[in-house]
């Protein structure tokens, strides 16, 4: 099923973004939301790294631009209340609360990066504030960010999927930073405060997660009107035409749809590389009946012995469609969308 990468993205975008983005991609229909293929089921395979039913994916706090919170607090809907009021939530503990947008605390970001690597899909504490644990789904869906909007836990195409995506996900970054930049500017609302990076040193309210004591400097005239500002945001931003959005974003819009239609191009027609190895990081378990279970962060394979001793004559020397060619004179017929699939899922790698 092939779909607009505009259907992909907040509808705000549809009337502003390059005409690029009407192009169709395939749907990524591996991974989706209500059936998660990452949770644990009956027959588990032991060395597949699942997600708890609690919090799927959804252990990461995203950074929310001024104009997509705007978008959030306009939407009188019955059906996103739940995000409305969770929102409205966050602006009033004042935590991570700017003229930028919202973003998750020091000490949230500190656990995050620290224990990503074990605790994504899993821990209660790193769950998403806008998770909605009800619905088991995003309460915020309609103004999501660039990097919740961009994830996949597995792609069609593998690593190249994920390259472009990638791309995406920058592309999008670079949008949420240039418009919300400009809608301060024209809200007058840059804060007249020291900006320098922190040291690693925690100050006492990013410890206890409370309101910083620089919050009235941050928010200068904006004080006790941060609604109203994001409302008036979001009205700014989705008052503009594709030429406004042109200028705003200015060279960095054709240096990233460059790169990403480079990288949707390798993906949508992978060439078979000239030269292959077995990824040895990866994970190979014998089941039944003379078959293994080859596992990568990418996907799942199951295959035959003979598929195991074929993948070993990959040695990162041999030219693969030598390889190839020499199987077919012993009458096995590998096709060469398999190979680049096995490379795709980084079961083989260069």
């Amino acid at each position: 099923m092939r779909i607009k990468l505009l259907d992909c993205f907040p509808d705000l975008y549809a009337k502003i973004f390059p005409d690029f983005f009407s192009k169709s991609i395939e749907k990524e229909k591996i991974t989706t939301c209500n059936e998660c293929i990452m949770l644990k089921p009956e027959n588990a395979i032991i060395s597949q790294n699942y997600y708890s039913s609690k919090s799927k994916c959804c252990t990461f706090s995203p950074e929310i631009p001024n104009y997509l919170i705007g978008l959030i607090l306009s939407d009188k809907s019955a059906y996103f209340e739940n995000g409305r009021n969770r929102i409205i939530k966050i602006i009033n503990s004042g935590i991570g609360v700017s003229p930028e947008g919202i973003k998750p605390s020091r000490l949230y970001n500190l656990k995050y990066q620290k224990g990503k690597i074990d605790a994504f899909g899993k821990s209660e504490s790193l769950k998403c504030p806008f998770y909605d644990e009800k619905l088991d789904t995003c309460s915020v869906w309609n103004g999501r960010s660039a990097i919740c909007t961009t994830f996949f836990c597995k792609y069609n195409n593998g690593i190249c999927g994920e390259k472009f995506w990638r791309n995406i996900q920058k592309y999008l970054q670079e949008t949420e930073k240039h418009l919300s930049h400009y809608a301060m500017l024209k809200l007058d609302a840059i804060p007249d405060i020291n900006t320098k990076i922190p040291d690693d040193n925690f100050k006492l309210f990013e410890i206890d997660e409370t309101k910083p004591p620089d919050y009235d400097n941050i928010w200068g005239k904006w004080l006790d009107k941060e609604k109203e500002f994001y409302i008036k945001s979001h009205k700014i931003v989705s008052s503009l035409s594709k030429s406004d959005f042109q200028n705003i974003m200015g060279i960095s819009n054709d240096f990233l749809l460059h790169k990403i239609n480079r990288a949707k191009f390798k993906m949508e027609n992978p060439k078979l590389p000239e030269k292959l190895r077995l990824n040895t990081n990866i994970n190979i378990s014998p089941v039944a009946n003379n078959e293994f279970i080859i596992s990568s962060p990418y996907s799942t394979f199951r295959v035959s012995t003979e598929m195991i001793e074929i993948l070993a004559l990959f040695d990162g020397k041999t030219k693969t469609t030598d390889i190839i060619k020499n199987l077919s004179l012993k009458d096995i017929l590998v096709e060469n969308e398999l190979i680049i699939s096995y490379y795709q899922n980084q079961i083989l790698i260069l």
